[in-house]
């Protein structure tokens, strides 16, 4: 627990003008259609200097944001309604804050939101666990993040149907990003997220059995509904009314029947712990899962030799989840406290 003080709260302006031609930046259609999330994230950096100064810190700060912006400098203007941006260089919100952190080590940790670390030996153990049911399966090669998705996803669907007291059919979004996918321009300058949730549908007749050979049919649904994002049907999406009128159709089908829903994050290739803004490297990052019901952002650990699922479920929800899964959640306090 801590408290924060606000200390300062400016505008940075890119170092140099934005160019009259790039001051009015169109948002694309699937810049229109994708929600507005604050996925927050908090980036740790231990004090191993004396001779660092915070006035120093901030100025060098201050400074990197003002330079960058001049590449980046719709982050520098302001929303149009959901049209464009106007990149009238009116700057970036930069906001210094001071922190008093408070132990209580005695008090309950609300269970609402859960992080679950798994280290390299339980990582190992969960791709062996997937690997050996493949020969009855579909997918013969579960990457680690998909053993580990399909893993909470069965514990989502578990916790679920024992709750309701009945099989309920289940959808699990997946974050895809689209660039890779892409048949970009390669001198294309392009930034920000770029993605979108792909549904993977699992029907009562697809979790019949509620033993651990089923959670490699999991890995095949979610493979599956990742595959066909390519740049065939990204072109579908740029269709703008066509690509509505298919979203329309598959909402209508699927309000026919009861549902469930999660959604999956994967931030493991994103590299938060390379972040060095002169300083070194952050010691630790914490990020804030968005307040959705059964949601799940992965992220590789700081030694790079585990994945932490930081997972959202309502309280009643997250007590039904089974030692299996407990077992593998960590506060990390003792560790996190060491370092700074």
């Amino acid at each position: 627990m801590g408290n924060i003080e606000v200390t300062s709260i400016e505008l940075i302006k890119p170092s140099s003008p934005t160019p009259r031609a790039s001051r009015d930046h169109k948002l694309s259609f699937l810049d229109q259609l994708s929600p507005s999330t604050l996925i927050p994230s908090v980036l740790f950096y231990q004090n191993s200097s004396p001779c660092f100064d915070q006035a120093e810190i901030s100025q060098h700060l201050k400074h990197s944001l003002s330079e960058i912006l001049t590449k980046l400098y719709p982050l520098a203007g302001k929303i149009n309604g959901n049209l464009s941006v106007d990149c009238d260089d009116l700057g970036a919100l930069f906001i210094e804050a001071r922190v008093v952190l408070i132990s209580h080590r005695g008090k309950e940790r609300n269970s609402s939101d859960q992080k679950v670390c798994v280290r390299q030996e339980k990582l190992a153990a969960g791709k062996k666990f997937a690997s050996s049911v493949a020969s009855t399966g579909s997918v013969k090669d579960p990457t680690l993040v998909e053993a580990i998705t399909a893993f909470i996803l069965k514990h989502f669907i578990l916790v679920t149907q024992a709750k309701e007291n009945r099989k309920t059919n289940f959808l699990a979004f997946q974050a895809v990003k689209m660039r890779p996918r892409m048949n970009l321009p390669s001198d294309r300058l392009a930034f920000g997220n770029f993605s979108i949730a792909t549904p993977a549908l699992m029907t009562v007749s697809d979790t019949d059995d509620n033993d651990k050979e089923y959670c490699d049919d999991l890995v095949g649904h979610l493979r599956n509904a990742t595959r066909i994002i390519n740049n065939d049907y990204i072109k579908i999406l740029q269709s703008g009314v066509p690509f509505l009128d298919i979203l329309k159709a598959a909402g209508e089908q699927l309000g026919k029947e009861p549902m469930a829903y999660c959604f999956f994050t994967n931030l493991c290739s994103f590299p938060e712990y390379g972040v060095d803004y002169g300083f070194g490297k952050p010691i630790s990052v914490r990020i804030k899962a968005p307040p959705i019901k059964n949601s799940v952002i992965l992220m590789s650990t700081n030694s790079g030799d585990g994945i932490e699922a930081w997972i959202t479920m309502v309280e009643d929800e997250m007590a039904m989840l089974p030692d299996e899964l407990l077992s593998l959640a960590t506060i990390d306090v003792a560790s996190f406290q060491a370092k700074l």
